[in-house]
């Protein structure tokens, strides 16, 4: 037996069950961006992902769970992207490299993006969904920062405040790329929000022993027609 291959392959059918998971999500969000919701069904789905319909219900109970679902995996891996920064590191150095592995995760699924905003403009009451995941990611990152910081979450509300902060970072990054129509790229936003971010936390005269700096330029947001979706 080749104990290396036989090692691999729980690696291999993980893989392969997140590119299926993966191909449905995009299949539902392209079709009713095209179609609308009522004029797509469980088996233009998995056509579309060239799977069973039997395949489609081991990984979504609805078309409506295909075209919201969050991915299973996502708070688990930012969350150990988090633990696995150095421990030398501040706890802000390492919220900031978690963002930024959270960009290049965007910036993989870019080409969705369009059509996911146009799909909650005309349903946003599919997407509560996104708000429960990010109620649980941050009392994951809470936790995990806890853990970091050597703090009882329960007395102190520092690591709260740390794991908060970088979840709205995150969230207006992306509203603010998708209000301005794509038109700057997902890392030149954040990167955008995370210099506002330290502005402000500069603006205090008697915090930081000196005047407040103008505020960095921030990328110009024309509007666009629809909400952006829960992020």
């Amino acid at each position: 037996m080749n104990i290396a291959a036989h090692e691999d392959r729980p690696g291999l059918r993980e893989r392969k069950k997140r590119a299926t998971w993966a191909a449905l999500h995009r299949a539902a969000l392209t079709l009713v961006d095209s179609r609308g919701l009522d004029q797509v069904t469980v088996d233009d789905i998995a056509a579309a992902a060239d799977v069973s319909p039997r395949t489609f219900f081991n990984y979504f109970r609805t078309k409506e769970d295909a075209l919201t679902g969050v991915d299973p995996h996502y708070v688990d891996e930012l969350v150990a992207t988090l633990r696995d920064r150095p421990e030398s590191e501040s706890p802000v150095a390492a919220c900031r490299a978690v963002l930024l592995w959270d960009c290049e995760r965007v910036l993989r699924g870019e080409d969705l993006w369009e059509k996911r905003v146009r799909v909650a403009t005309r349903h946003r009451d599919l997407f509560q969904s996104a708000w429960a995941t990010s109620a649980h990611l941050e009392i994951e990152l809470t936790r995990a920062l806890a853990h970091r910081m050597g703090l009882d979450p329960k007395r102190s509300p520092l690591p709260g405040i740390l794991a908060g902060t970088t979840i709205v970072v995150r969230r207006s990054a992306v509203r603010t790329w998708v209000l301005g129509g794509f038109t700057q790229g997902y890392r030149d936003v954040l990167d955008s929000t995370l210099a506002q971010l330290a502005h402000i936390a500069a603006l205090d005269p008697a915090a930081t022993g000196s005047s407040p700096q103008s505020p960095p330029s921030t990328p110009s947001t024309p509007s666009t027609p629809g909400p952006p979706p829960p992020a």
